[in-house]
């Protein structure tokens, strides 16, 4: 047995199992995405930020000088 004041769960989306193995109840859920990679686009920014539409759950931003347009779950946890 080893004991700790700090434990450290670091598994990312499977962060609920051993929480739960201790008795603790994470409030995690795993969203899942779709992306839409488009080709290089003329007059895409390389320091475009990062856009969020969370009325319409969508996201944009510029990868190796196309876009990378994705959905996310609203209700994720």
């Amino acid at each position: 047995m080893i004991r700790t004041e700090v434990v450290a769960n670091w598994p990312g989306q499977w962060a609920r199992k051993p929480g739960l193995i201790c008795g603790v109840d994470m409030p995690l859920r795993s969203g899942e995405h779709h992306l839409i990679v488009t080709q290089k686009m003329e007059g895409a920014p390389p320091d475009l930020l990062v856009m969020r539409d969370s009325d319409c759950s969508i996201r944009f931003k510029e990868e190796e000088g196309g876009l990378v347009m994705g959905g996310f779950d609203p209700v994720t946890v």
